[in-house]
């Protein structure tokens, strides 16, 4: 014996879709359990088509409701508090923003220390130059050239 049909399987064959095997179709005709189950979703199937065609609504009844709606709506008149309610908001929105506004800070002037050399003449300072030049390295790196230096990192060792 087979098991029995489930309600998918019996609506899904009750629209066309349901199992094609043999066996399973023998099965509904002989099985009096399953013959009664599609039987009641038959029934309740015609019932429902039969009150969806009852409830036919008449397309004049629609059309004056859908008028009516249309005449409401074109004539609703607000109060005047509304029509100024937009406006309102915004003067609101700005007076908040006007009170919580907190200016940032005026930074204090920093005085930076200017430190007096003395004057360099003209030889000394190509002389620099000259020096600054010639160097393979430059003196921006050489701080990080001793890190590198392996007499540094036995001293450090």
């Amino acid at each position: 014996m087979n098991r029995h049909w489930s309600d998918e399987e019996l609506i899904g064959r009750m629209y066309g879709v349901g199992p094609e095997d043999s066996a399973l179709l023998s099965h509904l005709e002989m099985c009096p359990q399953c013959a009664s189950r599609r039987q009641e979703l038959e029934r309740r199937r015609e019932a429902f088509v039969e009150s969806a065609r009852m409830s036919l609504v008449d397309e004049n009844l629609l059309r004056d409701q859908r008028v009516s709606m249309w005449r409401r709506l074109e004539n609703a008149r607000r109060p005047w508090a509304w029509r100024l309610a937009p406006a309102g908001a915004t003067a609101l929105l700005l007076l908040f923003a006007l009170v919580l506004h907190k200016p940032a800070p005026q930074p204090e002037p920093v005085e930076f220390a200017v430190a007096v050399q003395q004057q360099v003449s003209d030889e000394e300072l190509f002389n620099e130059i000259a020096t600054m030049l010639n160097e393979t390295t430059p003196r921006a790196a050489k701080p990080m050239q001793g890190l590198f230096d392996t007499g540094a990192q036995m001293e450090v060792q």
